[in-house]
């Protein structure tokens, strides 16, 4: 009796466990990534009047929801799914995970982290993606197939825990960025649908990217560039040369480049060049026509400028050059598509916010008239049109982040002492306005979130770090939490540097280490560093500004008449 027991037991945990996942219809929640939502069903791209418009090729790829994710809130400990794909499709040269899988990605402190995936093994799945988690709310984000569509999807979380709307609206879904392109853009050959370039841009840029990637078939057809043309974009991003002959190219680029113009006068248009392929080392074949498709997209980019084209940019397709990024010598591998993404995120991120290349910084504010390193003294530089902002951050005793140059608060304020030994509550009830100008009385010590919640997105930030590591660390995380990294750096030491490096790799940096005025190391250190800024105190060479520009560094002076 005791063996039956024993069995019974064992047979009935499997059940129990099994009860306690409760499933959703994924369709309650908001799905991002599509272009229009007159679409026939409610996984796929197109929208279902272009049925019978778009070539048959075009309308059945734009089944495939490349692109597209679900966005939900869970503070359950497991989450499975269940989901049916389209066609059950296969290939011999893609994973099918990236074919007709799931990803699932988590917020955490702004920054989306891989959990798991969600393995086909059918038509229809099922799989318990992420289990034994500890107990607490999550904003989630699960990815849909590349080259495979979806018939249905539930979402399944424990029968004691709660499955809703997501609180965050990351990554933003105002003025994405659409993207037209090959089977590269679609997502070929990634092994997961959170690795194809457009969903980790996504990611980077914390902005919803619309996948108009058609495998084979980014032939320049005229009602998708009208389709793009009915989103209000932040950027359109074009890169179907893979796809087109030179001649199909000098035939159709630049009417399909007018509908988006027509439409939308000043939105930047982003031309991509056929990126080397690896195959293209070896086979002559290929590289020649590589080589004429991209001179005929050149030809085309060029007449446009001389037609006073304006917001327009033409960049190439960078994945290396040790040929190990591709899967068959042109689709990308995983590693091909985060180089790409790497390489794209940079310009993407400033054609999106339109970043000024040049201009004026204002030193702590507009210090001259306003007291320093305040809320009005920052309104005012922001008022007469500064296209950057300096500031200094230091740490309270209590752990605070404050807006203070010295390391202690006897200049600029009513009171004395050392930031770092002061708390927070001592720190605010001083007077940082009444030595500048009895008109400023009662002017507070700013802290770093409120500068950088009332500063433009259009500017760029100049956050000089007064305090250690820890603290660099904290301003790097808030720059991320308040989605700022496209148009923040942390000017800092090397010890700070790196440990920003280290908790949050895209946050930009730049180099305050300038080797006793010794600019020549200075300015190789900084592009040995990967700095992605330089503050000059006196002029370089031509051939160092050359080096730094070439690395994809930024130059700012500093005192320089």
């Amino acid at each position: 009796m005791k063996n039956i027991g024993y069995l019974i037991i064992v047979l009935l945990l499997p059940l129990s466990a099994k009860a306690q996942t409760v499933y959703y219809d994924a369709s309650a929640f908001p799905l991002s990534g599509k272009i229009s939502d007159a679409t026939e069903t409610r996984y796929e791209r197109l929208p279902a009047r272009l049925n019978g418009i778009s070539r048959e090729a075009v309308w059945s790829l734009g089944k495939n929801t490349a692109g597209l994710a679900v966005r939900f809130c869970s503070d359950s400990r497991q989450i499975s799914v269940k989901w049916e794909s389209l066609n059950d499709k296969t290939m011999n040269h893609m994973a099918s995970t990236g074919v007709k899988g799931l990803d699932l990605y988590c917020l955490e402190n702004g920054v989306w982290t891989y959990m798991k995936t969600a393995i086909p093994t059918a038509k229809k799945s099922e799989a318990v993606i992420i289990s034994n988690m500890e107990h607490k709310e999550r904003e989630l984000m699960l990815y849909l197939p590349l080259y495979d569509g979806i018939v249905s999807i539930e979402i399944g979380v424990d029968a004691t825990a709660f499955v809703r709307q997501p609180k965050i609206d990351l990554p933003l879904r105002t003025k994405p960025v659409v993207a037209y392109g090959t089977s590269i853009l679609q997502g070929g050959c990634a092994s997961r649908p959170g690795m194809a370039h457009t969903n980790i841009l996504s990611r980077m840029l914390n902005r919803e990217v619309i996948n108009l990637g058609f495998s084979g078939n980014a032939h320049l057809d005229y009602e998708i560039a009208e389709l793009m043309a009915e989103c209000d974009a932040s950027l359109y991003m074009l890169d179907f040369v893979p796809n087109c002959g030179a001649e199909l190219i000098t035939e159709k680029a630049e009417k399909f480049y007018r509908i988006l113009r027509d439409r939308h006068p000043d939105k930047p248009v982003l031309f991509i060049e056929s990126l080397i392929r690896p195959l293209s080392k070896y086979d002559l074949e290929v590289q020649n026509r590589v080589r004429e498709q991209n001179e005929a997209l050149h030809a085309v980019f060029n007449s446009l400028k001389s037609k006073n084209e304006k917001n327009i940019y033409l960049i190439a397709c960078e994945i290396g050059t040790d040929n190990e990024a591709s899967v068959d010598g042109t689709h990308l591998t995983d590693l091909g598509y985060m180089r790409y993404a790497e390489y794209l995120f940079p310009g993407v991120r400033e054609m999106i916010y339109g970043l000024p290349n040049r201009g004026i910084c204002s030193h702590r504010g507009v210090n001259s008239t306003f007291p320093e390193n305040t809320l009005p003294a920052f309104r005012e530089a922001v008022r007469l049109g500064a296209q950057q902002i300096e500031f200094d951050v230091c740490r309270t005793k209590d752990g605070q982040l404050v807006i203070m140059h010295d390391a202690t608060v006897d200049r600029t304020t009513d009171g004395k002492g050392a930031v770092a030994d002061l708390t927070f509550d001592q720190i605010r009830k001083l007077d940082a306005g009444i030595k500048k100008d009895r008109k400023f009385a009662g002017t507070k010590v700013p802290t770093f979130e409120e500068i950088i919640d009332m500063l433009p997105e259009n500017i760029w930030l100049n956050v000089h770090m007064k305090a250690d590591e820890t603290a660099a660390v904290m301003v790097a995380g808030i720059l991320i939490k308040k989605n700022r990294t496209h148009q923040a750096f942390i000017a800092c030491n090397r010890t700070c540097a790196d440990a920003v490096r280290k908790a949050y790799p895209r946050v930009m940096i730049c180099n305050m280490e300038r080797q006793g005025g010794d600019v020549s190391r200075y300015v190789r250190e900084t592009v040995e560093q990967k700095c992605q800024f330089i503050q000059l105190t006196s002029l370089c060479s031509p051939e160092e500004m050359q080096l730094l520009k070439s690395a994809g560094g930024k130059v700012k002076y500093f005192g320089v008449h």
